[in-house]
C-alpha cells in the first residue's frame, strides 16, 4: 500500500483516500504514527457508513475543539449525501491551524466536484488487490442462476443484517458487494467488443446495481436477483 503522497514536510490539509476501508484506515493510522505526525495531537477515527448534514456538522464542532500539536480526523464513508458535502465545505476551507482531514471512500466519484477540487486525491491500494475479486466475478459470471445466488448467499446475508449484524459490519458487506460488482464490471468489459450492444446492457445493469446499493435503504437481495437472471452467462 504506497502512502508515500502523504508525508510531514508537504502535509496538505485534506485527502481523500479511494479503496476499501478495512485495509486504508489500520495501514494510514500506522502510518502517521510512523512518521510522527500524529505526535501531540489528537487522532480521531470515524465510520460513517451514510455521512449526513449532522456529521458534517459535528466534524466542523469538533475540529474547532483547541488541542495542541496536530489534530488528524479519519473519516470513512460510503455515501455522502450531497447537503452533507455543502456543508462540508466551509470546513475542509477554512480548518483550524493544525487540522488535517483524512476521506476514506470506495471512489471519487462519490463526491461533488467542488468538494473534490478542495481535496488531494490518493489511490494507496492501486490495482494490485483486484486480482481475487476479479476472480470470484468471473466465477460468477460462468454459474447457472442458482449457483450465482449461492456465491454471494452469506455476503448478501450479512449486508441485510439477517444474523443481527451491527450497522458497521452491514455498511463493510456492502462495500465488499460494490467490489464484487466492480470486478463483474472489469470481466464483461473485458469480454465484449468495446461499444456492442451486450457490452453496453451489461454495463448499463451494473451500473445501475451499484446505484442502487448506494442508496441509504437499498433492497439488496432484489438488486442481485435481478442481476443474475439478466446479466449474461460466461464461459
Amino acid at each position: 500500500m504506497d502512502l508515500s503522497a502523504i508525508n510531514s514536510e508537504n502535509l496538505h490539509h485534506a485527502y481523500l483516500l479511494e479503496g476499501d476501508h478495512e485495509r486504508i484506515v489500520p495501514a494510514l493510522v500506522a502510518h502517521l504514527e510512523s512518521m510522527n505526525i500524529a505526535r501531540g495531537s489528537a487522532v480521531e477515527v470515524r465510520s460513517i457508513p451514510v455521512f449526513y448534514i449532522e456529521d458534517a456538522r459535528s466534524l466542523r464542532e469538533s475540529q474547532l475543539t483547541v488541542a495542541e500539536g496536530r489534530r488528524v480526523f479519519i473519516l470513512a464513508f460510503d455515501r455522502m449525501i450531497d447537503a452533507a458535502q455543502h456543508a462540508l465545505l466551509k470546513t475542509i476551507e477554512e480548518p483550524t491551524k493544525g487540522t488535517h482531514f483524512f476521506f476514506v471512500g470506495r471512489s471519487k466519484d462519490l463526491l461533488l466536484p467542488t468538494v473534490l477540487s478542495r481535496l488531494q486525491v490518493i489511490k494507496p491500494e492501486g490495482r494490485s488487490d483486484t486480482a481475487d475479486v476479479d476472480e470470484r466475478a468471473r466465477e460468477y459470471l460462468g454459474l447457472d442462476l442458482y449457483g450465482r445466488t449461492e456465491i454471494l448467499k452469506e455476503l448478501i446475508a450479512s449486508a441485510r443484517g439477517e444474523d443481527d449484524e451491527s450497522d458497521e459490519e452491514r455498511a463493510a458487506a456492502r462495500r465488499k458487494l460494490v467490489r464484487f460488482l466492480d470486478g463483474v464490471e472489469r470481466i464483461l468489459g473485458g469480454a465484449f467488443h468495446k461499444g456492442s450492444k451486450d457490452a453496453s446492457d451489461a454495463a448499463m445493469l451494473v451500473l445501475s446495481a451499484k446505484r442502487d446499493l448506494a442508496d441509504a435503504s437499498p433492497s439488496i437481495k432484489m438488486i442481485f436477483e435481478h442481476l443474475a437472471l439478466r446479466l449474461p452467462k460466461m464461459k
